[in-house]
């Protein structure tokens, strides 16, 4: 792509910066700035990135975005170079980055990697290059009582379970932490309209807001870093609600918020499932906190009410067992769970813990719901999704922390009918729980619908729940401009309820249209329609991803393949444990006696193999660790079995594949960090017998160890390059009968 050249201020000062380990990190600074107005949040976030090695890098950053958030371009300058990116299909714009790395030019791709979180891709980055990328995005806000909460996430926490098979991330994809990290942060947001003249503040950063007429200015102040989400609270005189309309061809788009009041509030009995997370992960000052919204509830029931009280980390602990009367006993026993929680059961198993209560029997005619208070720090979205789903439940979550997974805890509440709200270090529990408490009781919202005053061509699927002073939006595609503003209706205890917009206008932001097609995306059924939808309206989505190719002039081409970086998150803000060194210990699927020997020489690599493979020790068994890895020293000597070093050389090929560029150094790596002379030995016979070129021999050694054990080694990128220089020009029927000559020697 042509690339114009022009005189550019980097926008931050770039400082050297390195992992505990030693590497260069390539990511410099973010920043974030953007304009609210009215519902919608249109930004721009700004990565700066330096090359500060003497070796070509492939830079790769994961990172979160805010909920629903729909990424709409990309533009940067490589090195002197603007250039624009375009949204292309996922697997065309794969193959194009990859052959503009092969050819020595350079490629950015920015892909959907998973619920809530985008990858950058900096393929190609020279040696002491400068690359800064802007991605423009625009993001549906909602009113809860008259106020706004706008959450940019920073930071990807560490969450539990299999980022790959979990989460959806690809190997090159990984999200590691790592203490010595810390970027800088900036943002600069312009607040327009009603919300510029109520109060603005921040829970968890420092900010200057200045007002000039109908806009607020707000800015971070100095020195702040990446280590928690971003929240800016806004308060309106009023839950305004109103019908924006913008042009999209010979039809209307039209986006409607409404802001339902109930005419009294209702006062129904409830029963109320509280489930905690006590995992590892709130540990600190989260558990405390969890701890004082708790007591709050005993000030919120009454007789008529029915409450059950569960625990979950790595299991579940069943403190209230069944829903159960509020009368005196069950206020003691309650009160002393209470006194007895404590974020000691070791990993995150949300999705077995939601199960558990759902299976608790309800009580009938009494409007029931799961109180769940969490982090949110778990990859496995999906299952908890469905699982809660088929339940039949309102799940009413409460998010704890400086960065839990929103995506998560909002997705629960949306396709359960339950709310979610989320509690930073300085703000009061307590409230959020009280606030919940009366969302139960106000009943269970029954034939939601919108009433558009003509039928829509599209429009986005009707709310679960309905909740006073909470907004609901909905999206439609007109044939007219609206003649009446549109009409929420709903229905609770046989009662017909019903809220209007107080106002129809049209806007000149193109974004209502882009959010609204990746609504009408996510509801489209088959494959085919939602790739045009998002071509069409240039949509990064699971199917379409943002690519631009800066073509090198022929003196500049980069040789070679380019070392991969990942950039690592920076810690959150108050996780003043570290893993297994700090005590919280992890529990594992497999026993200390099935990890690899050369990756148990000492507790850290121990915590280092756990880490990666995102398992997490019981506290209690921290203690026993030395103990375990003594007796698994043992075990060690009897294990002779060729399975077992394979998955010793698929582990050790993970780790030596994304240090050196090319096959050859790999291998001799590789093999030389087992330190297991007789492999060798035997698979250079082997390859001697089968007349293969030591190269191709190992390629396929590698691809065979790969797919018989958990497809540890090549799944990413920067091995799929290596091993297909590997085989290049190798017969087929070659590759295809390798495998039954390795099982024969593996049998003999």
């Amino acid at each position: 792509m042509a690339a114009e050249e022009k005189i550019y201020e980097e926008p931050y000062p770039m400082g050297s910066m390195t992992t505990e380990s030693g590497e260069k990190i390539s990511l410099k600074a973010v920043g974030v700035s953007g304009e609210v107005q009215g519902i919608f949040f249109t930004s721009t976030i700004t990565q700066e990135y330096k090359n500060e090695t003497a070796e070509n890098l492939e830079i790769i950053y994961t990172f979160p975005t805010g909920f629903q958030t729909v990424l709409l371009g990309m533009d940067a300058r490589v090195g002197d170079r603007e250039l624009t990116g375009v949204v292309i299909e996922k697997q065309e714009a794969e193959t194009k980055y990859e052959e503009a790395v092969s050819k020595g030019d350079s490629a950015i791709m920015v892909q959907e990697s998973g619920d809530g979180l985008f990858t950058a891709n900096l393929g190609n980055i020279a040696a002491g290059e400068s690359v800064v990328i802007n991605i423009r995005c625009c993001q549906a806000l909602r009113y809860v009582r008259g106020k706004v909460r706008l959450t940019i996430p920073t930071v990807i926490d560490d969450y539990y379970g299999d980022q790959r098979g979990q989460g959806g991330l690809q190997p090159h994809e990984k999200v590691v932490t790592d203490a010595a990290a810390s970027y800088p942060l900036s943002v600069n947001l312009k607040i327009m309209g009603e919300l510029a003249r109520g109060a603005i503040s921040s829970p968890t950063y420092s900010i200057v807001v200045e007002r000039e007429g109908e806009v607020a200015r707000v800015k971070l102040g100095d020195g702040a870093t990446m280590d928690r989400d971003f929240v800016l609270l806004m308060n309106a005189p009023a839950n305004p609600s109103s019908c924006l309309c913008h042009k999209d061809g010979d039809d209307w788009i039209a986006a409607a918020s409404f802001s339902p009041v109930f005419p009294e509030e209702a006062n129904t009995p409830i029963g109320i499932k509280i489930l905690v997370d006590c995992s590892g992960s709130m540990g600190g000052g989260r558990i405390a906190r969890a701890k004082r919204g708790l007591v709050k509830i005993v000030s919120l029931l009454d007789p008529r009410d029915y409450i059950s009280y569960m625990r979950f980390g790595s299991s579940v602990k069943h403190e209230i067992r069944t829903l159960s009367p509020w009368d005196e006993k069950t206020r003691k026993i309650f009160e002393k769970a209470i006194a007895d929680t404590d974020a000691n059961l070791g990993g995150t198993e949300m999705n077995s813990a939601l199960e558990a209560t759902f299976k608790i029997g309800d009580k009938k005619d009494v409007p029931t719901g799961v109180l769940l208070i969490t982090d949110g720090d778990v990859w496995d979205v999906s299952a908890i999704i469905e699982s809660a789903k088929r339940s039949g439940h309102r799940v009413f979550a409460i998010g704890v922390g400086e960065a839990p997974r929103e995506n998560l805890l909002r997705k629960l509440a949306i396709e359960t009918g339950g709310a979610c709200e989320f509690v930073s270090e300085s703000e009061n529990i307590a409230e959020a729980i009280a606030r919940m408490a009366q969302r139960m009781r106000g009943g269970i919202a029954t034939r939601i619908d919108i009433d558009w005053h003509e039928k829509p061509s599209w429009h986005s699927r009707a709310p679960k729940s309905v909740y006073d002073g909470e907004t609901v939006t909905a999206f439609a595609t007109l044939k007219e401009y609206p003649a009446e503003p549109p009409v929420l209706k709903w229905q609770i205890d046989g009662v017909r309820h019903e809220s209007v917009c107080s106002v129809v206008e049209e806007t000149a932001n193109e974004s209502l249209v882009r959010a609204a097609m990746r609504a009408k995306m996510d509801d489209a059924a088959g494959k085919k329609e939602k790739l045009k939808i998002a071509l069409d309206y240039q949509l990064v989505s699971p199917l379409t991803s943002l690519l631009l190719v800066y073509e090198r002039p022929e003196d500049g081409k980069l040789g070679g393949t380019p070392k991969v970086r990942n950039v690592p998150q920076q810690r959150v803000r108050g996780r003043i444990f570290d893993r297994l060194r700090s005590g919280i210990a992890m529990s594992m699927l497999y026993s200390a006696a099935e990890i690899p020997c050369f990756l148990r020489r000492s507790c850290e690599d121990v915590a280092s193999f756990a880490a990666d493979e995102c398992f997490v020790f019981d506290q209690d068994d921290s203690s026993n660790l030395s103990k375990a890895i003594a007796e698994a020293e043992k075990v060690d000597q009897k294990r002779k079995i060729k399975d077992d070093q394979f998955k010793i050389l698929t582990a050790m090929w993970s780790r030596m594949v994304a240090e050196a560029p090319m096959m050859e150094e790999v291998i001799d790596a590789w093999l030389a960090e087992i330190g297991m002379s007789w492999i060798k030995e035997e698979l250079e016979a082997l390859r001697a017998k089968l007349n293969m070129a030591s190269e191709v021999f190992y390629a396929l050694i590698v691809e065979y160890a790969d797919g018989n054990f958990q497809r540890l080694a090549t799944g990413d990128r920067h091995s799929q390059r290596l091993l297909k220089k590997a085989k290049a020009g190798l017969p087929a029927t070659e590759e295809f009968m390798f495998p039954t000559q390795l099982n024969i020697w593996l049998e003999s």
